[in-house]
């Protein structure tokens, strides 16, 4: 692609939470995925299976090979059976009278390119899977679910971007309408998830946004725009641009408009996108939460658009 024309990524998002308990949701996911045939696909709430007689479940494997991202690709474990058991958790409870030997969950990044050096572009490496909230005890439930970001680095000239992946905290009590709601609850919540963004923002400050890198952050934040995590930290203190899709309808049943988000830090570029929540008939049904894609043109400073109209992040509709 001609750099005057932009240098294009197709970034997708997607919580497949729902594979956790129908597994025969997944070829629908994985067709819904080949026709968006993302660039850098980010997924939360993915699993690995391993039982005691070998019949194993590895879905990142699965995503991976099917949808042809080769081995570039990670899963960022956040819980599993081994670790984390406790026997409020009914998943956890099945499993070990299921036979099954582990029981992963976790976030998961693909890519068309191979995953480089945080810090030198040139030397291949792995992912970090970073926490930002660990519990003092998991009590198997979501209130105390640990929280991850995927931390890694595209090896794509000429701007080798940054990718996060993320899936922040959501409360019991929280969402579901007057007769779910629990008083309170939403803002304890809120005040959770900014707890996450201020360390995710202390992670990435120093060596990406100082320093005019571009990043990618991806995921299921739990939060609409204007909630502080997004609107008061990443965007207002870190500059970091959540995409605001043409049809920003839910992209969670229990919610009023999208939870799940990309976001962009351009850094010294011009970055333009279209960005939609994907809203069909197999979007709706194969998880309980619907994608998020984004196509992105991006200029560097030398290009002629850039020249003319400066860097930032702005929409093509």
């Amino acid at each position: 692609m001609c750099e005057e024309q932009g240098i294009q990524f197709t970034l997708m998002t997607y919580n497949v939470g729902g594979l956790k308990d129908h597994e025969s949701r997944l070829s629908d996911m994985l067709e819904l995925i080949k026709k968006v045939n993302p660039d850098v696909l980010a997924v939360q709430e993915i699993t690995e299976r391993e039982e005691w007689d070998g019949n194993n479940v590895h879905l990142p494997e699965i995503f991976a090979r099917t949808l042809n991202y080769g081995n570039h690709y990670c899963l960022g474990e956040t819980i599993s059976l081994r670790k984390h058991f406790h026997p409020s958790k009914c998943l956890f409870v099945d499993g070990i009278f299921k036979d099954w030997k582990d029981w992963r969950q976790g976030n998961a990044l693909f890519s068309r390119w191979q995953f480089v050096s945080l810090g030198k572009a040139s030397v291949p490496a792995s992912p970090w899977n970073i926490p930002l909230y660990l519990p003092l005890r998991y009590e198997g439930n979501r209130d105390t679910d640990p929280r991850y970001v995927i931390l890694s680095r595209l090896g794509c000239a000429p701007f080798f971007p940054y990718v996060a992946v993320t899936h922040f905290t959501t409360l019991r009590g929280e969402r579901g309408g007057k007769t779910h709601e629990v008083p309170g609850k939403s803002i304890e919540a809120q005040h959770v998830r900014e707890n996450q963004s201020h360390h995710l923002l202390k992670l990435i400050k120093p060596y990406i946004l100082d320093r005019g890198e571009l990043l990618f952050l991806l995921g299921d934040l739990n939060a609409l725009i204007e909630e502080p995590c997004i609107s008061n930290i990443l965007q207002s203190e870190g500059g970091i641009i959540p995409l605001i899709p043409e049809n920003p309808i839910a992209t969670h049943p229990k919610v009023i408009a999208p939870v799940d988000h990309i976001m962009v830090f351009p850094g010294n570029r011009r970055v333009e996108y279209y960005c939609m929540v994907l809203d069909d008939k197999i979007s709706c049904c194969a998880s309980d939460h619907r994608p998020v894609v984004a196509q992105l043109s991006i200029y560097h400073s030398d290009t002629e658009k850039f020249k003319k109209l400066g860097a930032g992040v702005f929409p093509k509709y």
